[in-house]
């Protein structure tokens, strides 16, 4: 059960690196319009 929740928290933590970055990203490319 616990390496289950690490598990889940490693998950969380990844896609929410992925969700910034491509938040930084979009917002990089709408910068020159």
């Amino acid at each position: 059960m616990y390496t289950i929740n690490s598990l889940r928290q490693l998950v969380i933590k990844y896609l929410e690196r992925i969700e910034l970055a491509n938040f930084t990203f979009q917002n990089d490319i709408l910068k020159p319009f």
